[in-house]
């Protein structure tokens, strides 16, 4: 009984499309972190 991965990717995108509500959440939070994780580093240098 092997556990296939895309089973479990299948089965929580479905859950997040019963949820519209987290799934936007959810992109809102990973669009802001990328971008905030990719610029600090050069804001922080050009700070100090």
């Amino acid at each position: 009984m092997a556990i296939k991965i895309e089973d479990i990717f299948t089965e929580a995108f479905d859950v997040f499309k019963a949820n519209w509500v987290s799934l936007i959440l959810a992109t809102l939070v990973l669009i802001v972190g990328s971008v905030f994780i990719i610029t600090v580093a050069p804001l922080m240098y050009g700070f100090f």
